[in-house]
């Protein structure tokens, strides 16, 4: 006859007691209010692009606790596993309907609950990562005007025309006019020439300063 003197020292089973942890209390915040918090990261309303940047800095911010949150239920659910295994054990040691019970139990608690926390949270993942990368377009966008702008204004204020500059740096009018408009990015080398050309710094053209 097989051993059963603890065969039922595991605990019990109670989703009550394990539903009122606050991980699983969390669980409207991800579900209802994901979408109007995710709202207070768009980045369009920012006036420049340090803005942008600090905005979409505290949105990566946001993805670590998430990360950890998963971590924690995924934690939970390998010890929940366990304690499946071990009903699922114990059954078949003693064929005590207890352990049967303990068991479907937490597999329902695993499917229903578990499961559902896990589903919201990969959504919530994956919807930052959709904000952060709408984000970073729309600053790269803002930062290619803002270039533009800046490229303009200073050989504007040097007294030169597109043709001068496009003298200077050794490139076509039209080339040196695809900068102004936005249509093709200046290499580093290039970018540093034209600085030069208009006696202005490289991170001034492109914003930094």
């Amino acid at each position: 006859m097989p051993k059963t003197r603890n065969a039922f020292a595991l605990r019990s089973f109670d989703e009550k007691r394990i539903l009122q942890r606050p991980f699983f209390q969390n669980l409207n915040l991800f579900v209802a209010e994901d979408e109007e918090i995710l709202e207070s990261f768009d980045v369009a309303q920012c006036p420049n692009s340090a803005a942008m940047e600090e905005k979409l800095s505290d949105l990566r911010g946001l993805m670590k606790p998430v990360i950890a949150y998963t971590k924690r239920i995924m934690d939970y659910e390998f010890k929940l596993e366990k304690i499946m295994q071990r009903y699922r054990e114990l059954y078949i040691e003693t064929s005590a309907s207890i352990c049967k019970e303990r068991y479907e139990r937490a597999h329902t608690f695993q499917q229903f609950y578990v499961g559902k926390v896990m589903g919201a949270l990969e959504k919530l993942q994956g919807k930052i990562n959709r904000t952060i990368w709408a984000g970073e377009k729309k600053l790269d966008e803002h930062r290619r005007k803002e270039f533009c702008l800046r490229l303009k204004r200073a050989r504007i204020k040097a007294g030169l025309r597109q043709l001068d500059i496009a003298l200077k740096v050794r490139v076509s009018a039209s080339g040196y006019a695809s900068y102004e408009q936005g249509r093709v990015d200046p290499s580093i080398p290039m970018l540093i020439r034209i600085a030069e050309a208009l006696k202005c710094s490289p991170d001034w053209l492109l914003g930094f300063t």
